[in-house]
This record gives structure tokens, sequence and C-alpha cells, in this order.
């Protein structure tokens, strides 16, 4: 909209020497409170004049001759090349890639390829404004919110419709990127560094499980003599080594779980240092059995136990459990394995550490037969037979029943390689190329064939 005569001439005369009555926008949090303030002062100096005026609210022609008085302050402020390069017809960059122009109230336009849309004149000719203003980033903050806070694709179309913005996008997504609404709703948290090396810990060669991780997991129902039960399993796994030891655990008490510590240690050895997870993090976030193992690892008596037997017990830091992602994934990993041995099947106590403790160990395999995949037996690979060509063709293994069998490779699906003290070495191991790689002669048509195109190319 054109300014009136009245405000060419309150124009005229508070600018351009100062800005609109020498306001500070930048003490103002939104460009409504600065345009109402303006047009409020506008009016104030239009009734000394004693000229004729609604007593009512402030109109839309008021408001809008305050925003076009504030817009040519901001160009006059930031492009004083542009408007050099009218008076002396000299060349100016964006005179040329923009196609700006100076339109009858003296403020700059930018001519693009919309002239004979049926549009409104801004939105044909859209008002030059810089990206640094904070005149600017007010003007994208009011339309970002007039547009229920849409992303940056949508509120740059918007602001087109009005202004054009050089490096409008980046100046739009720099502006979202600041709203307290999105950020609080949609933004992410602070970006971490790269992945560091592994700790001395792990990579260094020692003895198996001197150095353990150990998490819960369950409950699983069992069978008593009397009702159904519910255990839960205590992993322990090697930081270096990866090898895996399974306990049962009838409840979740201090007691049962030094039980199963002093169980561990003397079968596999009394570990150096133990890490588990920290109790903090699982005060919010985690289920009750998490809870429960945290009051467990970190009551009196276990770190008594654990200061006895001079065992240094470290946690991870709190709301972090990728840090204990040796053997969080391992705790998947035998779940998953438990859950396709198992299925829905309620075994006994003494059933369910039979299978606790043949995933622990070896290369557990899956026997192939001729029924539905989860019905079949698992088995632990014993010992590799080699053929007369140095290949590996068959295995035995001892099947859960505790039988010795005799399988071919094609007919054992391995679960998981988890103990290196029992599997065979990677000269003995079974691999893809054991399988596929097969020795035998060519055949004659296949020679044939080769003979002729030999002849035909030479």
């Amino acid at each position: 909209m054109l300014l009136s005569d009245e405000s060419k001439e309150i124009k005229s005369e508070y600018f351009p020497v100062t800005a609109p009555f020498e306001m500070d926008y930048e003490n103002f949090s939104s460009l409504t409170k600065l345009f109402r303030v303006t047009a409020t002062a506008m009016r104030f100096i239009q009734k000394l004049k004693k000229e004729n005026l609604n007593n009512s609210s402030l109109s839309l022609e008021e408001i809008e001759s305050a925003e076009q008085l504030w817009t040519l302050h901001i160009q006059k402020k930031n492009f004083k090349d542009v408007f050099q390069s009218f008076t002396r017809n000299q060349k100016n960059n964006l005179k040329t890639q923009l196609g700006v122009f100076i339109d009858s109230n003296g403020m700059l336009r930018c001519k693009g390829r919309l002239e004979n849309a049926g549009l409104t004149e801004a939105a044909r000719f859209s008002l030059l404004l810089p990206s640094k203003e904070k005149f600017t980033k007010m003007s994208i903050k009011r339309t970002h919110k007039q547009l229920l806070h849409s992303g940056v694709s949508h509120t740059l179309s918007q602001i087109r419709h009005r202004y054009w913005v050089p490096q409008g996008r980046a100046t739009v997504r720099n502006v979202l990127n600041n709203c307290v609404v999105c950020r609080r709703l949609e933004g992410g948290p602070y970006k971490m560094p790269q992945i560091p090396s592994l700790p001395k810990e792990r990579v260094t060669e020692s003895t198996p499980l001197s150095r353990t991780g150990l998490e819960y997991f369950g409950g699983v129902s069992i069978k008593t003599s009397e009702r159904l039960k519910k255990v839960w399993v205590c992993l322990f796994t090697c930081l270096v080594t990866r090898a895996v030891h399974l306990e049962m655990i009838q409840d979740l008490s201090a007691n049962e779980f030094i039980m199963c510590l002093r169980r561990f240690i003397a079968q596999r050895g009394k570990p150096i240092e133990v890490i588990s997870d920290n109790a903090l993090q699982f005060k919010l976030a985690r289920q009750t059995i998490d809870l429960l193992w945290q009051g467990i690892i970190k009551c009196d008596d276990v770190q008594s136990y654990a200061s006895t037997e001079n065992i240094r017990w470290s946690f991870i830091v709190e709301f972090a459990p990728w840090m204990g992602e040796f053997y969080e994934s391992l705790v998947g990993l035998v779940k998953r394995s438990l859950r396709k041995a198992i299925g829905r099947k309620i075994l006994t106590g003494v059933q369910f550490v039979t299978t606790l403790k043949e995933a622990e160990v070896g290369d557990v395999v899956l026997i192939k037969k001729d029924i539905p995949r989860g019905d079949w037996k698992m088995g632990l690979i014993i010992s590799l037979h080699t053929s007369s060509d140095g290949e590996i063709r068959s295995a035995k293994l001892k099947s859960t029943s505790g039988r010795i069998v005799c399988r071919p490779l094609n007919l054992l699906f391995p679960v998981e390689l988890l103990n290196k003290n029992v599997v065979p070495s990677d000269k003995e191991r079974p691999t893809m190329e054991c399988v596929t790689k097969q020795n035998r002669p060519e055949r004659a048509t296949a020679t044939k064939a080769k003979l002729k195109i030999y002849k035909k190319t030479t």
C-alpha cells in the first residue's frame, strides 16, 4: 500500500537522518509491537497538528504505513551503495543479479519473472531486506509463527510473498534453529564427538574373564513341583575375548547375587575388574527389574565382598547405556538364541540351566531335520572331520539329549560363536568357502565349448 500524503510529510520530517522517531528497533521483541508503537507515535504527531482522526484503535492503513517507514529505514541503512548507484548511474551487483529498482515510495524492490502474474505488487516485486538485520529476523519469526511453526521451505516461500532476502534459505534456517518452541519440541541433543579408540582394557591380551562386564535379564518362567516360578539370568562377559558365562538367579536379593558371583569365581577365576551399569540411569527410565538389579550391585554386602576379594568395581556413566555395549549386545544375542531355542515351552530348572550352558560355549548350531525350523534341536560341535582332500565337510556334535552324532555341514546352522576355548581354531573352523568350494572335474561339454570359442577368436 502507498503512503498517504500525511505519512509522506511525517516521513520527510523524521527520516532518513535518524530512525523513525529516534526509536531503537533492537529493543523490540516482535515486529507487531514495533509497528504499533510507531503507528501510535504517528497518530500523536497528527493530533498535535489538529488533524481529524478517529479515536478508535489503530487501523490497518496506519500499521502498514509504519511498516513501510521501517522498511525504508532498514534499506537506507544497509543498502547505501545500491541507492548511490541509482543517483550516480553506476553498476551494482545487486541491481544486476536481482533486477533492483526504486518504487514510487523510494523503496528498493526486486524484479523477478512474475511481473505478469495475477499477484499482489509485493509478491511480483518483493522488497529487498538484508539477511543479517534483526528486523529481517523478526519478520521471519512473525511469518514462522503465523504458519504454526512450519519448516524452512514453507516459511521461506511465505516470506517471498513480500520480501526478498539474499541467502534467504540459510537465513530462515538460522532463525528457525533458534526458535524456542521448535527447539523444545523437535530439537536434538548436543553432537557427540567421534567414537574414541577402544580402551586399553578391551584390546590388551589378558586371561579370559579377568575383566568382566555383567548384566541381568529376565525373568523367565520355569516349572517347579508346585507352580510356575520366575527366575533371572546374570550374564558375565569378558571385555577382551567376548567369552560368556551365564548363571541362573532364583531371586533379586543381594545374597543370591553374591552366591552367583562366588560360583562364577569358582569356575572361571577371580576377575580383576567388574563393570556394570550405573544405578542412576535406571531410576526413571528402566523397568522394575533394573531398579532391583542396581540395588543389588550397589548394596553394602556386595561391595564389601568385592573389596574383600580385591575386585575393582566400575560403573558406566549414567544415562549412557551405549558405554556398556560390549555386554548389552550379548544380552540381546542370548535372549534371541533362547527365544528361538525354547519358544513357548516352559522348562524345568535343570533344563533351563542346561540350555544356558549350551548357549555359552562352543559353536552352538541348529541341527536341520524335516520338521518346522522352530522345532530343530540345538547341538554343540565337538570336532570336525577332514576329508582326504583337506576340506571339512562334516562335524561331530553333542545334541541336547546328550547323544553324540555326526552331521554334514550343510545341515548345521550356526547360532553364535562365543567361547574361543571350546571352538576349533581358524584353520579347523568351517567357513562358507569350505562349504561352497568344490574341486570336481570339468564336464566334457564345457571343455568343447571353450575350444570352439578359442578357435573363433584366434
